[in-house]
C-alpha cells in the first residue's frame, strides 16, 4: 500500500465527509497497491444534486500522478450540470483528452492534476459553484 496514494484518497474522502452540504457519501470502490490505486465515490448534496467521482492514480518518481478521472455533477433528475474527464474521445479538442461537458457542449480544459480534482470538488461542495479554467 502506497502512503502517498492513501493520503490523497483520504483528503478526498475527508472533504466529502466533513462538508455540511453533503448528506450521503458512498465509497463505491477503492484499491491501493504499491504503485497505483483507484477511488470511486458517490456524494449526495443537501439540495439532492449528485457528485460521482472516479480517480485512478499511479506513482511516478515518488509523486502521485492522476492517470484517469471523471467527476460528474448532476441535478436530482440526473441531468448533467458539468462533467470533467479525460476519456479518450473528442479527438478534435485542442487539449485532448482533457475536457469538460457543460450545457450540452464539450470544451477543452487544461491538463487536470490531482490537486485540481481537490479544488473542483471543494468548489462544488462549498460554494455550489462551477470551476472555471
Amino acid at each position: 500500500m502506497n502512503p502517498q496514494i492513501i493520503s490523497f484518497f483520504t483528503e478526498l474522502k475527508k472533504l466529502a465527509l466533513l462538508s455540511e452540504r453533503i448528506t450521503k457519501v458512498q465509497i463505491r470502490g477503492e484499491e491501493v497497491l504499491s504503485e497505483k490505486g483507484y477511488l470511486r465515490m458517490r456524494m449526495v448534496l443537501n439540495n439532492k444534486e449528485l457528485i460521482e467521482l472516479f480517480v485512478y492514480v499511479a506513482t511516478q518518481k515518488g509523486q502521485v500522478s492522476l492517470k484517469d478521472y471523471s467527476l460528474q455533477w448532476q441535478k436530482e433528475d440526473a441531468s448533467l450540470i458539468q462533467r470533467w474527464d479525460n476519456a479518450t474521445h473528442h479527438h478534435e479538442l485542442e487539449n485532448f483528452p482533457y475536457h469538460i461537458h457543460k450545457e450540452n457542449q464539450v470544451h477543452s480544459t487544461p491538463k487536470i492534476e490531482k490537486d485540481d480534482i481537490v479544488r473542483i470538488l471543494s468548489g462544488i461542495i462549498t460554494k455550489g459553484g462551477q470551476w472555471e479554467n
